[in-house]
């Protein structure tokens, strides 16, 4: 029940930071002091679900890793935890560390870019996350440096090397590469990796994990899509300009990824394609409430609604609850 208790004080951090107009440098230290100390709280807390297994492969030998198919096709991830493990010879301190570097990326990223402190939080405190951070670890990881890859202003050729990296955490990355090059409007180069991307899922997809990532059938994914693609044309007032009928193709891929995850996928793959989805998504629309609030009552309000529907997605589902509750 810890657990519980620090995300509901986590909520309410965010919460208040979400009320500030200008989101000060000093706003995005205390998202990342306040995001070091939940991570704490969970990692000293215990282990559990996949968790375990990650704890086991940090006192695996790397060269065993690099001779085992599983292992070396996601390499980054296995290598680099036992790296790090090796240093530190502490699994908590392992994991903290870990969770430093990325809440820290994330943190430079969305203060670079100009996205709200309070998104830093509401990031990490949504039910997808949750269910990361206290299960499927290397999923969470990968998601970040792809959200950071997509969104950032850095030129594409970085874009790519972020997303190369991300792959060696999760191989699933590479379903995501055409959204680099649809918001860039590359058009051209979005319909090769597309193209790419129905490939592997034809012909590969049925190799993919079926195990299971929540209690929710992954239908429930396509609502929160849909739910998503529904607030991005409310945003718009439901007037696209052409300049940015790319949007509308970047809504589309993800409706059509994920229906080809549901059709060709195992059940608990096609979650966590849904849940990446998710946060891709909702990171465009935070974009967009800070773009299109006139005014910082409407702009408070938006952001208020975000804030509380973000935490009681993870309290209402049962999977990202008792990731909360059981340690």
């Amino acid at each position: 029940m810890v657990s519980l208790y620090a995300f509901a004080s986590l909520a309410f951090i965010t919460f208040f930071i979400a009320l500030f107009k200008k989101q000060r440098k000093v706003l995005y230290w205390i998202a990342l002091f306040s995001l070091l100390l939940f991570s704490f709280i969970l990692r000293d807390s215990g282990f559990i679900g996949d968790f375990l297994v990650y704890k086991d492969a940090l006192k695996s030998d790397i060269k065993e890793m690099l001779n085992s198919p599983y292992y070396l096709r996601e390499i980054g991830y296995w290598g680099g935890s036992t790296l790090f493990y090796q240093v530190l010879q502490d699994e908590v301190l392992t994991f903290l560390f870990i969770d430093f570097l990325f809440f820290a990326f994330f943190t430079c990223f969305c203060y670079k870019n100009k996205i709200p402190a309070y998104y830093v939080l509401l990031f990490f405190i949504i039910f997808p996350s949750i269910l990361g951070i206290q299960n499927v670890y290397r999923q969470h990881l990968a998601t970040i440096l792809i959200v950071i890859s997509i969104f950032s202003q850095m030129k594409i050729p970085y874009k790519l090397l972020l997303m190369f990296f991300a792959s060696l955490l999760h191989n699933v990355t590479i379903l995501f590469l055409p959204f680099v090059f649809i918001l860039r409007k590359k058009y051209l180069y979005a319909l090769v990796t597309s193209l790419g991307v129905l490939y592997i899922l034809f012909f590969l997809g049925g190799e993919k994990s079926n195990q299971e990532t929540g209690e929710f059938p992954p239908i429930l994914y396509m609502v929160f899509i849909f739910g998503l693609f529904f607030s991005f044309l409310l945003l718009h007032k439901l007037k696209i300009r052409l300049s940015e009928l790319n949007k509308i193709y970047f809504y589309l891929y993800a409706v059509i990824l994920l229906s080809l995850s549901l059709i060709t996928m195992g059940g608990g793959q096609s979650k966590r394609v849904g849940m990446m989805l998710f946060l891709i998504l909702l990171t465009d629309i935070i974009f967009l409430v800070e773009k299109k609030s006139k005014n910082i009552q409407t702009l408070r309000l938006l952001r208020s609604a975000l804030v509380i529907l973000g935490t009681l997605s993870t309290i209402i589902l049962p999977a990202s609850y008792n990731m909360l509750i059981i340690v």
